[in-house]
């Protein structure tokens, strides 16, 4: 379950006790965590704990992901202050090269302890257990050895009056595997799965297990249940989280840990940019350029415009990364109506503007940045973008055809200044009370899907991610609040940024 602040964790875990999971994990770790005080840290993993504890009662379990982001004396005083809120277990709250030291966590705090997804054989699992070091075994049934070889761990780890969770986020194939281990073992508890399996990625396999509220329903026939039909489905998996895992994270001063860029929003006092700006900000450091201020006082700004060079460099002094927000108001995505400003203001602000920032970002070593395109580079009356690449860029809009301009200096400056760059394709940015209400209220003829703010920052956080790999790249790329897919295809999306839309699920509360 995802959720970086107190309020987004308690709004998830609502959500999946509302879909009828009877346990929610997630991680309560705060967002630069590196570089808080031991009262700083403890404080923000209790608020966000207590804050899925609140929303869920006492009516589901709570498991706790920690991602061996501490030390063992970091960890201590966390878990400690959050075992009020009875944690089902704490998984993985130290690094696992030390036996002795999992084993020490594990004897000084009454909160069961996991581990295990990083271990493969019963060698290594016989030892953890020996030392005392976890209560709960979260063995994985594709890397540790099969069915046979983890049946083997669960064994063992039974001696010990230990259970087991496999671990479990990699597809349908792997989920059928472990509810087969489940069935055949006595220590099973409960088991770990993502709503990821219920992507339309799957399609290619028949007999797929089918989510009952929170529960999975064994299946009856011979083998695992799932058969491969159609082998021609392209749906690799892409990053694998929200980050690739050769992507390493660091500390502001550049140790290794979860690090926070200072990004520039060039027009981030925009509409775009103020309701992105809070999931941003929870993850990274912002700086605005725009012409007015933005409506967040604490997000620093620079005064000036896209189109003037010495604004630009100053606003990009000291930036890690950039994302372009700016946008002119387009004149109808399906309209070739427009005046003689219309034309002037778009060529100036969505070409020789964006031109100047990636000229400027690049003199001054910025070489990774998001654009912010649009659908409307597009002819907007279809019904069906097959693919970024398939679907012309045919618009008959001044602000389309700009904008598709825009996309070709990114390629110029990728292939020429070995820049990195994203562009996303959004389609109706709304905040989340228009997405609500305009979702609800929209009639069948009604082809242009809205996407949420939610969803809009995850693209950008994900697209911020994407581009730090590599170097000489550009993509562009489908971003819509279309879960249905029937009109955008958005399967690049979910390989290149592993993002989909997922704010539907707020549809129904």
């Amino acid at each position: 379950m995802e959720g970086d602040t107190p309020e987004a964790v308690a709004t998830n875990a609502r959500a999946a006790a509302e879909m009828g999971f009877t346990a929610i994990k997630f991680d309560p770790i705060p967002v630069g965590y590196g570089d808080m005080t031991q009262d700083a840290l403890v404080r923000g993993v209790t608020e966000r704990v207590a804050a899925a504890r609140n929303a869920v009662t006492s009516d589901v379990d709570i498991i706790l992901e920690l991602h061996r982001k501490l030390t063992p004396l970091q960890a201590l005083p966390v878990i400690e202050a959050i075992a009020q809120f009875n944690p089902l277990f704490v998984e993985d709250a130290i690094q696992i090269d030390s036996i002795v030291s999992q084993a020490e966590v594990a004897r000084r705090v009454s909160t069961p302890i996991a581990n295990g997804e990083r271990l493969h054989t019963i060698w290594e699992f016989r030892e953890l257990l020996v030392h005392g070091g976890s209560q709960y075994v979260r063995p994985d049934v594709g890397l540790a050895g099969g069915l046979t070889h983890t049946r083997k761990i669960a064994a063992i780890a039974e001696s010990f009056h230990c259970a087991v969770v496999t671990h479990n986020f990699l597809g349908p194939v792997l989920t059928a595997a472990a509810v087969h281990l489940d069935t055949a073992i006595p220590n099973f508890v409960t088991q770990e799965y993502t709503l990821s399996d219920e992507d339309s990625k799957w399609s290619g396999f028949s007999g797929i297990l089918q989510r009952q509220g929170g529960y999975l329903l064994p299946p009856e026939v011979p083998g695992l249940g799932l058969q491969l039909v159609d082998p021609t489905v392209v749906a690799p998996l892409g990053p694998l989280g929200s980050r690739p895992l050769h992507h390493i994270p660091l500390r502001a001063d550049g140790s290794v840990c979860v690090r926070r860029m200072k990004v520039l929003l060039v027009g981030g006092a925009g509409l775009v940019g103020t309701f992105v700006t809070p999931y941003l900000q929870a993850q990274h450091s912002l700086r605005v350029l725009d012409l007015r201020p933005p409506r967040h006082a604490d997000v620093e700004f620079v005064e000036g415009s896209i189109t003037n060079s010495e604004d630009v460099r100053r606003a990009l002094d000291g930036m890690d990364t950039f994302i372009n927000m700016v946008m002119k108001s387009p004149q109808g995505g399906s309209s070739n109506e427009q005046t003689l400003t219309q034309i002037v203001e778009n060529y100036e602000v969505n070409t020789l503007g964006l031109h100047l920032l990636l000229w400027t970002a690049h003199g001054l070593g910025i070489t990774r940045g998001v654009h912010t395109s649009t659908m409307s580079v597009h002819y907007r009356e279809r019904t069906w973008y097959p693919s970024e690449e398939a679907t012309p860029l045919d618009t008959p809009s001044v602000y389309g055809l700009t904008k598709g301009f825009g996309e070709g200096i990114c390629q110029y400056f990728a292939r020429w200044f070995d820049m990195n760059l994203i562009a996303l394709r959004i389609t109706g940015p709304r905040t989340r009370e228009q997405f609500l209400t305009e979702r609800r209220g929209q009639g069948s003829e009604q082809h242009l899907y809205w996407t949420d703010e939610e969803d809009l920052a995850r693209a950008y956080l994900a697209a911020l991610d994407a581009v730090q790999i590599g170097h000489g790249r550009f993509d562009a790329v489908f971003i819509a609040g279309d879960e249905l897919e029937a009109e955008h295809n958005l399967s690049k999306a979910r390989r290149l940024l592993n993002w989909e839309p997922r704010s539907q699920k707020y549809l129904s509360s």
